[in-house]
């Protein structure tokens, strides 16, 4: 099923749930916290939720290796490039592929 199919089965259904039950708050209330995620927390959606996290981690992860590239482009020193992004001079090293034995 698409997304677009999901979200507007979801919708269509919060849009009936809110009618069958406008009369009877407490049910309005059961209905809406089983619903909101107790019941509905299926493995796809855990999925979904595991990719995102894993694509901020890496596009981050990325971001700090092109930043610690960049500076010592511009002729910054790896402890300078250390102190500056609050790393430590292996992790600068690292990312610079030097080994910590040929820094002297």
């Amino acid at each position: 099923m698409k997304p677009i199919t999901c979200g507007a089965l979801c919708e269509l259904s919060n849009n009936v749930v809110e009618k069958l039950t406008s009369k009877y708050s407490n049910v309005e209330k059961e209905v809406t916290e089983v619903m909101g995620g107790k019941v509905l927390n299926y493995r796809s959606k855990e999925i979904y939720l595991e990719g995102c996290a894993f694509g901020r981690e890496e596009g981050q992860k990325e971001s700090i290796v092109q930043l610690v590239t960049r500076k010592y482009q511009l002729g910054d020193s790896p402890e300078k490039i250390a102190k500056d992004l609050l790393m430590s001079e292996e992790e600068v090293e690292e990312i610079l592929g030097k080994t910590t034995g040929s820094q002297q």
